[in-house]
């Protein structure tokens, strides 16, 4: 999807539209495809350029479902590069329109995970240069928390 220079993130799509009557599927305009387990770094970052393209100005979702043993809060490490937007089971989480690289934008943002799936949505930006995102769900203490989910998310663009 284009993403206007001096809008990104708040450049409006379907699936913004979508958000406000639950969690956006597939649409006329949209369609979702998984990433190449080739587009994950070394670093475990997921390289959109090697998922989705080289183009600049333009903006994707990537989703996820990962199931919680507990349910709870805990806290979501955020490494991001371009600007970003995730939500939780619907719920805005975090927004960042930082366009610094993904080692200088790590971010721990408190989350409320449901025992069971849920789901994990971000809308993320490219404007020029490297264009990655990681997310990992750790305890406050920083230790790993027990979910598991999807090897590679689908992408829509």
């Amino acid at each position: 999807m284009r993403c206007a220079r001096a809008a990104g993130l708040d450049s409006p799509t379907v699936i913004d539209e979508q958000m406000s009557r639950g969690f956006p599927g597939a649409t006329a305009e949209t369609s979702w495809r998984t990433a190449p387990e080739s587009a994950i770094t070394s670093y475990g970052l997921l390289d959109m350029r090697r998922a989705v393209s080289e183009d600049t100005y333009v903006m994707v979702y990537a989703y996820t479902r990962v199931h919680a043993e507990t349910a709870g809060k805990v806290m979501l490490e955020v490494q991001h590069d371009d600007m970003i937007k995730i939500w939780i089971n619907g719920v805005h989480a975090y927004t960042n329109r930082s366009t610094l690289p993904a080692t200088l934008t790590r971010q721990l943002v408190p989350v409320q995970l449901r025992k069971g799936p849920n789901d994990v949505l971000v809308k993320i930006c490219q404007l020029q240069n490297n264009w990655e995102f990681g997310l990992r769900f750790v305890s406050d203490s920083g230790r790993p928390v027990p979910v598991t989910g999807l090897p590679t998310a689908p992408l829509v663009r």
